[in-house]
């Protein structure tokens, strides 16, 4: 056999049979004398074709007749369907079981009557079991409500001041953010204010750590079961029991009061809110519209005796804070803290030394010649200059016309008396030789020039006459 020769390169040829193709090729490239060449028949072969592709030739007659009675069998078989339907229950229809009632509404049998789910209420707008509604959806009636989650169907003021009908959670309950839930009462832990029972203004206070409290400017008045916020009791009224919360006590925008004991008709372990022992109430109690400010110390101005230092035994006098009659005030005793003290004193003609005093505040003077000149021990006494005793004080010596009992009580350096010419009171006034010019001066004689009878001396029957004022008789 011989060697087989070099092929030559083969172009590419165009889409011919393949049978074709190959004869061709083996004539040109192989020699006939080592060939060895075998035919075989080549059958094209086809995908089958579905049925539903296929012509299907169903007569005309038959079409028309299987729709027709596929028709007649759907229609038929929904008026059954109807039927049975129809005479079931709808709402509040008796019943034995849910396939007695409407379930296609959504309707069961419930105690023998067709109705709703207890999670569903029936609309009588759309004849069907709706769901129960949630939280802030509108509502008519409570049953509309989700019953499970406490709601109930309440008034609601919106933003625009428009009133609605809403499902809201019932009084002293809040929602939790799937039901309703109880708020909670005094101390009671919290994460926000509608956690907090607000019917009883309670509020979610963070800075005790979360807890429900009252505000600032109300109390609890209950324990820890019972109880409301209610607002801070004010000067003169009752507290319990001894509790410095139950008065209003939120100085200095409060006033400042403190419970303190008092004998009133609530009982012993009542008691009424005051001020503190060295404050006074600077307002009307009937109005509450003071508060507590400290007392007045010695010689500071006052309208009443509660209003000065009690510690250091301070009376109003005169609108000043001064000592009680038959007290002296001694700055340097120390008295609960405060300086000076209102000390006894010797009273009118008491005896006196120079630590014993007299009671200044009767304007009265330790004499010390009262005992022949005794220099450690006088007697208390009034400044006959200028001063008299009128049973409580020295009281300063009367002018002309001023009621007297004796000539000691009128100002004797300016001539006067007591006189009581006319009337059983005598009244300070001169003498008859005297008429009263500032002082009692000498009335005047026969012959002096004068401007009324009153200064002439009507002991010698002298009158103011004549266009001069010359006296005549």
């Amino acid at each position: 056999m011989s060697r087989a020769t070099k092929r030559k390169a083969v172009n590419p040829i165009k889409e011919q049979n393949p049978s074709t193709v190959f004869q061709e090729h083996v004539v040109k490239n192989l020699g006939a004398h080592n060939a060895l060449v075998s035919e075989y028949d080549y059958e094209q072969k086809e995908r089958p074709t579905p049925c539903w592709k296929k012509d299907m030739n169903i007569p005309q007659w038959l079409l028309i007749t299987l729709v027709s009675l596929g028709v007649v069998v759907f229609t038929a078989f929904a008026l059954f369907a109807a039927v049975v339907t129809l005479q079931k229950q709808t709402n509040g229809g008796p019943c034995q079981s849910n396939s007695d009632c409407r379930q296609d509404l959504g309707l069961i049998c419930n105690n023998y009557r067709c109705g709703c789910a207890y999670s569903h209420f029936w609309s009588d707008t759309y004849q069907v079991c709706e769901r129960r509604r949630m939280i802030n959806r509108t509502c008519v009636n409570d049953s509309m409500c989700d019953a499970l989650g406490s709601l109930q169907c309440s008034n609601v003021t919106l933003s625009s001041g428009v009133v609605q009908l809403q499902c809201q959670c019932e009084a002293a309950m809040s929602w939790n953010g799937y039901a309703c839930a109880y708020q909670g009462l005094y101390n009671a832990s919290c994460t926000q204010d509608s956690n907090c029972d607000t019917t009883r203004f309670l509020y979610c206070n963070f800075v005790v750590g979360g807890y429900c409290r009252c505000n600032t400017s109300m109390f609890w008045n209950g324990n820890m079961n019972s109880g409301t916020c209610e607002y801070k009791r004010t000067v003169n009224q009752y507290c319990y029991p001894y509790d410095n919360n139950w008065c209003d006590d939120t100085g200095p925008v409060g006033q400042g009061l403190t419970c303190a004991s008092y004998t009133n008709p609530y009982g012993s372990e009542y008691g009424v809110c005051q001020c503190s022992a060295n404050q006074y109430y600077n307002g009307s109690a009937s109005l509450a519209n003071g508060f507590c400010v400290a007392q007045h110390v010695y010689n500071q101005s006052c309208t009443s005796t509660s209003q000065c230092d009690y510690r250091i035994n301070l009376t109003c006098s005169n609108n000043l804070c001064t000592c009680s009659s038959g007290y002296n005030y001694n700055p340097s005793i120390n008295s609960s803290g405060v300086m000076g003290f209102c000390q006894p004193a010797s009273g009118y003609l008491q005896n006196c030394t120079a630590i014993l005093t007299c009671s200044t505040s009767q304007n009265l003077y330790c004499d010390f010649s009262y005992y022949n000149g005794s220099n450690t021990t006088g007697v208390c006494e009034c400044n006959s200059s200028w001063s008299y005793w009128d049973g409580t004080t020295c009281a300063s010596k009367l002018s002309i016309g001023g009621l007297c009992t004796s000539n000691t009580n009128c100002i004797s350096s300016d001539g006067l008396f007591c006189s009581n010419y006319t009337q059983s009171l005598g009244t300070c006034d001169c003498d008859s030789s005297h008429y009263w010019n500032g002082t009692c001066s000498l009335k005047l004689w026969y012959n002096v020039s004068c401007t009324s009878s009153y200064v002439c001396d009507d002991n010698r029957g002298l009158q103011c006459q004549g266009l001069g004022g010359i006296m005549f008789q």
